[in-house]
């Protein structure tokens, strides 16, 4: 959950035409903040 909790708000910005200023417009990268279970998402705009 926590990495989808984090996640969630840049996933809806980039869904909706939004755009983040301090990354990529079409892809970034992203890692799971809970320590345990380390995890790494690439997510790309199609």
């Amino acid at each position: 959950g926590y990495c989808y909790h984090d996640l969630f708000p840049t996933l809806m910005c980039i869904c909706f035409g939004g755009k983040i200023p301090w990354q990529d417009s079409d892809e970034f990268a992203y890692k799971c903040p809970d320590s345990y279970n380390l995890v790494a998402f690439k997510v790309k705009k199609k």
